[in-house]
């Protein structure tokens, strides 16, 4: 439009809002009579929409008694005895009578409330007025009160207003807000909590807030632990004695590691009331602790709340264990061992669950990541396999999808280990697994390397018959396999003759043992000293060894050949060798001869031999004394005539002589 006119219009417009309405009305008249003029129908209002639809609570917190304000803008007038339809969402509460309020422009209009009703989620309001007008592209307002809120939850375009001349209903979006906080008195309870169990009911427990009463639509999540089987879809629950107005079979959605369950009409479980939702059929994980890592929450109460409950292991051990090895000999390095066993009846293994092989002490275990292969009864259980190793174990930990039977047979391979000493280790191995807790032994000995030290020679500080307090040295050299490591033995044997401490006795090894700190010692039993290398104490393969035991007394004189020896536990076939113990050497004094009867030819005659030895020429059993008798003398053809050893001689019995052509011996 333009022209005069249309500049007239623009400044009656912009001067007097109330005119701005008559100018409206004018605008609409001649668009109509111009589309007559033309020769159009005149189009219907029937099936329009309000528009500027908006839906705002005096509280907007779920379940709270509000006042909501309603905004829209008619396509279509109302008047007189025209009716206004607002929609509140499901689950919402419309009183029978709501008190509704007009805003200030339908008075403006000249409209007033006739009659305000509500009929489940509808409020219907029919105005008054013989000059009611409300017209087009007018935006009117209007208050209802005592509205219940639903529960929290977006509701976008599930609130509406439509007329009786606008009769499409127009949607708007207003969310309402959950009143936050938690639930309190969170437990969670079932039927069975052993581990891997079947078919097991779970109990989720709490109590809402002060506020945070539930009602239809309302859900409840209820979380458990990685590892719980929970049935996925329509899940069975059952709702405890608190929640009422709850009929017909419950239940819930399951998902992940969650249960939602959603109340359905009619049912609400009150502020600060205890709840309990049982949820079925679920398969318990393996066992653990699991603190803090079930949940419940709501949607009134947001904040989700942990409980602890532990899944217990079946107890009880595996059976059938035993161990085997690519090799067994003593000290021999990358090994791979490999543990034998069964699960019980209840004893499967699944992800997560975790199966400890310990070693004997001596043993050498990688620590941290260490290589294992699983057996073929393992299933599921793709890509590289490791253990952790700590100490004389290895824990290998199943992986996504991993498992082993109940009652199967399984193995697992443990690689790069170092053999320790050679040994039966009865019962020194074992394994348990997370489910089957009693570790259970078993028996793999170890074998020495065999053979033999060479280079074996013994030397004394004194080698003279009868010193005391004389130190001798063993030396030998090790095999090219029979390194000595903590725990070997070395066994220095003295022949006959000699005197070896017993009990604990003073050695010293020679450089080439390594790592051999403190004082050294050994044990004396009988004739020989065997020395056990203590910790971090070793002697390599092939290498020169000496050992120096202190404190033996000589034994007699003697060439003592092939009589000491030496063996060790891994070499352990012994090796002599020859040392001789030389006599003092000085001469006897104040010898004589004296006789029973001096007469020539006289028989059976007693003669008695007096001597003293030298400072150095102590007698001791197996030494010799020989007496000689000049030629004619006729001594026993038979040993058959006694000695008497009188004087000095100590502890000593009579003995026989052992005659020859010229000498008696004693």
């Amino acid at each position: 439009m333009t022209g005069p006119f249309s500049k007239l219009l623009r400044t009656i417009v912009v001067n007097s809002p109330s005119s701005r309405r008559l100018v409206t009305r004018l605008l609409v008249g001649v668009v109509t009579v111009a589309t007559v003029l033309a020769g159009f129908a005149v189009p219907a209002y029937a099936g329009t929409l309000v528009t500027g639809v908006s839906f705002s609570g005096s509280s907007q917190v779920a379940h709270a008694s509000s006042t909501w304000t309603v905004n829209f803008t008619p396509a279509t007038k109302l008047t007189g005895g025209s009716t206004i339809y607002v929609t509140f969402p499901t689950n919402f509460t419309v009183p029978s009578s709501p008190t509704v309020v007009l805003g200030p422009e339908f008075t403006t209009e000249n409209c007033s409330l006739s009659s305000a009703t509500g009929s489940l989620q509808v409020v219907t309001i029919t105005l008054t007025g013989g000059s009611c007008t409300a017209a087009i592209s007018i935006a009117l307002s209007l208050t209802i009160a005592t509205i219940t809120n639903g529960p929290a939850g977006a509701y976008t375009n599930a609130y509406s207003v439509y007329t009786s001349a606008d009769t499409s209903p127009a949607t708007a979006t207003t969310a309402i807000t959950a009143p936050g906080g938690s639930v309190t008195s969170v437990s969670f309870t079932a039927t069975n909590t052993v581990a891997h169990t079947t078919s097991v009911n779970w109990t989720a427990n709490f109590t809402t807030s002060s506020n945070g009463t539930l009602t239809a639509g309302d859900t409840v999540t209820i979380t458990f632990p990685a590892g719980f089987t929970v049935p996925s879809g329509t899940v069975t629950v059952a709702l405890g004695p608190n929640f009422a107005g709850c009929s017909g079979t419950i239940t819930g959605t399951g998902s992940g590691q969650s249960v939602t369950v959603t109340l359905g009409s009619g049912c609400s479980l009150a502020n600060s009331a205890a709840g309990a939702i049982t949820v079925d059929g679920l398969t318990n994980p393996i066992a653990g602790a699991y603190t803090g890592a079930y949940t419940v929450a709501t949607s009134e109460n947001t904040s989700a709340v942990t409980a602890t409950t532990a899944i217990t292991a079946p107890g009880g051990s595996v059976t059938s264990v035993s161990f085997t090895a690519t090799n067994t000999v003593a000290h021999t390095t990358s090994v791979n061992w490999t543990a034998n066993f069964t699960t019980s009846s209840n004893g499967t293994l699944t992800a997560g669950d975790t199966v400890t092989i310990t070693f004997p002490a001596g043993f050498t275990v990688p620590s941290g990541t260490v290589t294992v292969a699983l057996g073929p009864n393992f299933a599921g259980c793709s890509g590289t396999i490791t253990g952790t190793g700590s100490g004389q174990s290895v824990t290998v930990t199943l992986g996504s999808g991993c498992s082993l039977a109940n009652s199967a047979a399984g193995a697992i391979t443990v690689d790069g280990l170092t053999n320790p000493i050679a040994g039966a280790y009865t019962g020194a191995y074992t394994v348990a697994t997370s489910e089957n807790t009693s570790a259970v032994t078993a028996t793999t000995a170890i074998t020495a390397a065999g053979g033999s030290v060479t280079s074996v020679s013994f030397t004394a500080t004194n080698t003279v018959a009868h010193t005391t307090s004389v130190n001798w040295t063993a030396n030998f050299t090790t095999s090219s396999n029979g390194t000595l490591t903590a725990g070997d033995t070395v066994t220095i044997t003295f022949p006959a003759g000699f005197t070896v401490p017993s009990g604990t006795v003073t050695v010293a090894l020679g450089p080439n043992f390594a790592g051999c700190s403190g004082t050294i010692t050994g044990t004396g039993s009988g004739q020989s000293v065997t020395v056990t290398l203590g910790s971090g104490c070793s002697l390599a393969n092939s290498a020169a060894g000496a050992i120096t035991v202190d404190g033996l007394t000589n034994p007699i004189a003697g060439a003592y050949t092939g009589a000491y020896s030496v063996v060790t536990l891994e070499n352990t076939t012994a090796t002599t060798a020859t040392t001789a113990i030389t006599a003092a050497g000085s001469g006897l004094t104040a010898a004589n001869f004296t006789a029973s009867s001096a007469v020539a030819n006289t028989t059976s005659t007693t003669w008695t031999v007096h001597f003293t030895v030298s400072s150095a020429g102590q007698l001791a059993a197996g030494d010799v004394v020989t007496f000689t008798f000049p030629a004619g003398f006729v001594l026993p053809a038979t040993s058959a005539t006694g000695v008497v050893l009188g004087g000095s001689f100590a502890s000593c019995g009579a003995r026989r002589p052992t005659p020859s052509p010229a000498r008696s011996s004693p």
